[in-house]
């Protein structure tokens, strides 16, 4: 059986070098949106930004604090000459460095794609 192990070895490598090839053209074909952020603290409030290329307000996205992180999610859903209907998903998260008032939580969209997340500091907690 070690007569099999260099083939096996070789036609594994060929294998790998393969599917890594397709799914590198496969990522060309369809692009992921690279998120850009960025986190500061303005006195009472903590301010997350976030830059999603080509996304504006007709995207769907859910903004929302689980403990001391912020998940962002969402949905692109573009039309395109070469695909009818082509849906892209996102998600990230920023561990938040305080508790936070998540029920106060405001966002807002701006030219760019920038989403901006203003987030209350729990009053009385460091």
């Amino acid at each position: 059986m070690g007569w099999l192990k260099p083939w096996f070895e070789q036609a594994m490598q060929e294998g790998w070098n393969e599917l890594i090839q397709e799914l590198e053209e496969l990522r060309a074909e369809f692009p992921i949106p690279s998120l850009q952020k960025t986190m500061r603290d303005e006195g009472e409030f903590l301010v997350v930004e976030v830059v999603v290329p080509g996304w504006s307000r007709r995207h769907t996205v859910d903004v929302r604090v689980e403990g001391n992180v912020l998940l962002i999610s969402g949905v692109f859903m573009e039309k395109t000459p070469a695909v009818a209907h082509q849906e892209t998903t996102f998600s990230m998260t920023q561990w938040l460095p305080m508790p936070v008032d998540e029920s106060r939580l405001q966002t807002d969209i701006k030219p760019g794609g920038r989403l901006i997340v203003t987030i209350p500091k729990r009053q009385g907690k460091k």
